[in-house]
């Protein structure tokens, strides 16, 4: 039985030497990982936003007199013509002011005719000593109340013939209709907005960009930029305008660039992407998994090629891309810097390093 137990305790023994054996041999085999050499190279950034295309002057549409909708021609997004028809008022109202303002007009003539006439007589006759004075200025005032009567009375009917004529609302330009605000049968006020026109001419390519952006410098003043629906549609523009405020709901700034001479099918709210060449520099690009910390701070891992030792290096990180950083400061050409399996590995650690995809 003795014997039994001294037995099972040896193979035991064995067992854990084995084991202690296997860990420390695994311990000592390097890790794999993947590495990459670096390279600098010219780099010249291109910033990309999308956009829409919007007119650079808008103008409301408003009838000057109040009155009930009788016709409604357009609506949003018609092409309208400087002098086209957009709406209607019901002229009878109107069409009845004018009529009395016309025959006030021809009883204040006939009135006016009248002392024109008495007023030549009593002239003849105080000419002969026939009149008197007294009668003779009479007259001449009548005259001259009839006369002002006149005048008056024909302003009133160029009034009642201009409020007929506001009855009709007509572009005052060319453009697009953006808005309306108008039906058939409702009643408006003077100076209601009831359309909005985009004008035709100067087009602006709007954006909405975080603030952030506007801190990259540009290569060129000029913006390249294309339709979404079809890239092969382009124009170049330039900036109009910065807003000096950031929306507080989206944290956006507004930008309006000038587009010269915008090809017809870049028409208004068609989606664009603005392309702008960012000032180049020369960079190392590296896969975004190279990336470790130092002190808070961006490193990577250098292979050392005698010993296959690792070792952090702060570097200075140009920009973010998709799937990738560059690094503009801490790198010099032909160093190896580990892009995969940073996350296991420590200072002095030894490495297998292998260059490509394989690992």
């Amino acid at each position: 039985m003795k014997f039994r137990i001294n037995v099972v305790v040896a193979m035991l023994l064995a067992m854990a030497a084995a084991t202690r054996g296997s860990s420390a041999e695994v311990e000592r085999e390097p890790l794999a990982v993947k590495t990459q050499r670096v390279e600098f190279v010219e780099y010249t950034p291109q910033l990309s936003v999308t956009g829409d295309v919007e007119a650079r002057y808008h103008n409301d549409l408003a009838f000057r007199v109040s009155g009930r909708v009788s016709e409604r021609l357009v609506d949003i997004g018609d092409h309208v013509a400087k002098g086209q028809v957009l709406a209607k008022l019901a002229p009878e109202e109107k069409q009845a002011d004018l009529e009395a303002a016309k025959a006030n007009v021809s009883s204040i003539e006939a009135t006016l005719r009248q002392a024109s006439l008495t007023l030549k007589r009593q002239k003849a006759l105080l000419d002969k000593g026939f009149t008197t004075l007294s009668d003779h200025d009479s007259a001449q005032e009548a005259y001259r109340v009839a006369t002002g009567n006149l005048d008056a009375a024909e302003a009133r009917l160029s009034e009642a013939q201009q409020s007929l004529d506001d009855t009709i609302l007509r572009s005052e330009e060319s453009g697009v209709i953006t808005q309306r605000s108008v039906e058939v049968g409702q009643v408006v006020q003077p100076g209601s907005t009831v359309f909005s026109i985009a004008s035709d001419g100067p087009r602006d390519a709007v954006l909405k960009v975080f603030e952030a952006l506007l801190a990259n410098r540009l290569a060129t003043p000029e913006f390249h930029i294309h339709l979404v629906s079809d890239p092969s549609v382009e124009a170049v523009a330039r900036m109009r305008e910065i807003s000096p405020t950031v929306d507080p709901a989206t944290g956006t700034v507004k930008l309006k660039l000038s587009i010269d001479n915008p090809p017809a099918s870049m028409t208004l709210g068609a989606p664009v992407t603005v392309v702008a060449n960012l000032i180049g520099q020369r960079v190392a690009m590296l896969p975004w998994s190279s990336l470790a910390s130092l002190d808070g701070k961006p490193a990577v891992w250098i292979v050392d090629p005698e010993t296959d030792t690792v070792d952090l290096h702060l570097v200075q990180i140009a920009r973010h891309e998709t799937e990738r950083v560059l690094i503009s400061d801490g790198l010099a050409d032909g160093e190896v810097v580990v892009t995969f399996g940073t996350q296991l590995l420590s200072p002095k650690q030894m490495v297998n390093p292998r260059e490509g995809d394989a690992l």
